[in-house]
């Protein structure tokens, strides 16, 4: 199914490849490659290594970065990137926040109820995303003049908001493995600065040690917390009144999901502020899996807590679908205001 609140939700965006050193064959040369080939070499794995550069406000940084994905391959679940300049960014497992290490002033962000995450991952998941949901989608063919092998290029653009973006992935002819990948960000035309390119991409079979993701900041970096003050405006949420913060946290839910089906798109924002900040009301649709004709809630389960979250309850829900079912957990954000509690839905996640 291609409907994916990770596409609202996520910090981490599709990202994309250097085509140096190529080639290009003649229209009548293509070799035997396919999209849905590499969609199968790529489910094969369990975690990979990234290595690239990001572009932002004229400064260019290295960076390295290790992952592997939930349970069925949607994002990732463990993270963590490092960059030249000795800033880290990485979330803990069982934790709905991101950290984020800033070596120039020695500070570690904390930002709450947002977790970071590659999304969607490096798989089946992503390839037929950007199949069917991006726009002016070309495949080329051409050979690597370092190794002599054969590449296979996709590119694809949409009109998303905020911002546009565009896409070129290099893929490998014979192991059909995504190999390079770069994103442009502003324009629809693979043009300019690329705010993200990855130029080495190594695939394991087996989970990376936990060790992996560990980061331990300096004993005296400053610990500062975020949210985006948007999940504080009155103006948004619903009242809790007497009700406990499970009962709340499942009837915000049911709420929410009726306003969906409904497409009650004014109420969806008011429980789900953060999209008040997505312009484009085409991928609010096709994100909450309008677009894809959802039914309803299957099932509602029952509202947890993760380790050092007092203020967050997650509720795992279980969405129809006419081709199926599709698994999800919303993270509800509970406030005080002056003794007014009230509660707001923070982020989403995929299962």
């Amino acid at each position: 199914m291609k409907s994916s609140f990770t596409k609202l939700a996520a910090a981490a965006a599709i990202i994309i490849a250097t085509v140096i050193g190529i080639v290009l064959f003649e229209k009548s040369s293509k070799p035997a490659w396919a999209i849905e080939e590499s969609m199968k070499a790529l489910d094969r794995f369990n975690s990979i290594y990234l290595t690239g550069s990001d572009f932002h406000n004229g400064v260019q940084r290295r960076l390295e970065l290790w992952a592997r994905p939930n349970a069925n391959k949607s994002q990732s679940q463990q993270l963590i990137m490092k960059f030249e300049d000795g800033s880290v960014t990485w979330v803990k497992d069982k934790e709905i926040d991101t950290y984020r290490y800033d070596s120039n002033s020695n500070t570690v962000k904390v930002v709450r109820g947002n977790k970071a995450s590659l999304s969607p991952w490096f798989g089946a998941k992503m390839l037929n995303d950007l199949q069917q949901e991006t726009q002016n989608f070309q495949i080329s063919y051409g050979v690597d003049s370092d190794t002599g092998r054969e590449r296979a290029f996709v590119k694809c653009c949409h009109a998303a908001a905020p911002t546009p973006k565009s896409w070129c992935l290099e893929f490998d002819v014979e192991s059909k493995l995504l190999v390079r990948l770069k994103q442009w960000e502003g324009t629809m035309k693979w043009e300019g600065h690329p705010v993200l390119e990855i130029d080495r991409i190594v695939y394991y079979n087996d989970d990376l040690d936990e060790k992996t993701f560990e980061f331990e900041p300096p004993k005296d970096a400053k610990i500062t917390f975020t949210e985006n003050p948007i999940f504080h405006d009155p103006n948004f949420g619903m009242l809790i009144e007497n009700r406990s913060e499970t009962d709340a946290a499942k009837q915000i839910v049911e709420k929410f999901w009726a306003a969906v089906v409904e497409k009650k798109l004014d109420e969806v924002k008011r429980l789900w502020p953060i999209l008040t900040q997505v312009g484009d009301q085409s991928a609010i649709e096709s994100s909450l899996g309008i677009t894809d004709g959802i039914k309803g809630v299957e099932q509602i389960g029952t509202p947890y807590k993760t380790a050092n979250e007092d203020n967050y309850l997650i509720v795992p829900c279980t969405l129809s679908f006419p081709t199926g079912t599709e698994k999800v957990e919303l993270i509800i954000l509970f406030r005080n205001n002056n003794g007014v509690k009230s509660c707001v839905i923070l982020n989403a996640a995929k299962k």
